[in-house]
């Protein structure tokens, strides 16, 4: 796991590295640097606080960018098949008419089952319907057979990882494409006015998500897929785009590829 950015006093931000144990600030410099890796002194407020998140976020499935850059050099990955779903993909959603708007995330293992790839795509419907989500999903696969060759298939999953009938998951066997058995797993995400959060939400890193997380919580708010949720409950700037997010947050815009 790369270092992760946790927000201190008077918006400084400390490195934290959760392999070795070690935190930038004075407190652990000067103090609990000198107590071994796994006693509970040696962890600064930033150790715990990073700690703390970054549990949450891989209940969440997320992903690091390491366990990410591990997968993506692994020899039996299916790249060709990750390159030609990145071409042919934007071809299918650009034709369909319910459409507004949609961002192909790049590949990661968050939703993953049995570390399977997964394509996370955020879309806007033109209408906020269930019957939506089925037409889309089945416009992707007759979309995506068109153009081929594809073995497509559907199955459905939560967000623990377990399987459920309002997550559509388009599952991909690649035997046709490059000549031996392969899958990719497409999870499309339909999004209201929340677009851009959850696109923030769903195509970054566990470090880049822990730093947004840190900034968010000096604020007293949540950062959610659908919003900030304040502490009585309530979402904030449910229609900002990435920028005014990032604005809200103190902090510069990122782009997509730089949240790895």
């Amino acid at each position: 796991m790369k270092t992760i950015e946790i927000k201190g006093s008077k918006d400084k931000y400390y490195e934290v590295d959760l392999n070795l144990m070690t935190c930038s600030c004075r407190d652990f410099t000067y103090r609990k640097c000198h107590h071994e890796i796994g006693s509970l002194e040696r962890l600064c407020k930033h150790l715990k606080e990073a700690i703390i998140i970054v549990d949450k976020l891989k209940a969440l499935h997320f992903s690091s960018s390491e366990e990410r850059m591990d997968y993506l050099t692994r020899s039996d990955l299916d790249q060709g098949l990750i390159e030609k779903i990145k071409t042919d993909l934007p071809k299918v959603m650009d034709s369909i008419d319910d459409i507004i708007l949609y961002r192909l995330g790049d590949i990661s293992m968050k939703y993953s089952v049995g570390r399977v790839p997964v394509l996370p795509l955020i879309i806007l419907p033109a209408y906020d319907d269930r019957s939506v989500r089925c037409s889309t999903v089945s416009s992707i696969i007759n979309g995506l057979k068109e153009i081929g060759p594809y073995d497509l298939s559907i199955s459905d999953m939560s967000s623990d990882g377990s399987m459920k009938p309002d997550r559509s998951v388009i599952e991909i066997l690649s035997k046709k494409v490059v000549g031996h058995l392969s899958t990719l797993r497409i999870l499309p995400i339909l999004a209201g006015y929340n677009f851009d959060y959850k696109s923030l939400f769903y195509t970054s890193s566990l470090e880049f998500m822990t730093k947004l997380i840190s900034i968010s919580s000096r604020m007293d708010l949540e950062l959610t897929g659908s919003g900030f949720r304040t502490e009585n409950g309530d979402l904030l700037g449910e229609e900002w785009t990435e920028s005014e997010i990032f604005d809200y947050l103190g902090l510069p815009y990122v782009d997509h590829d730089d949240r790895w």
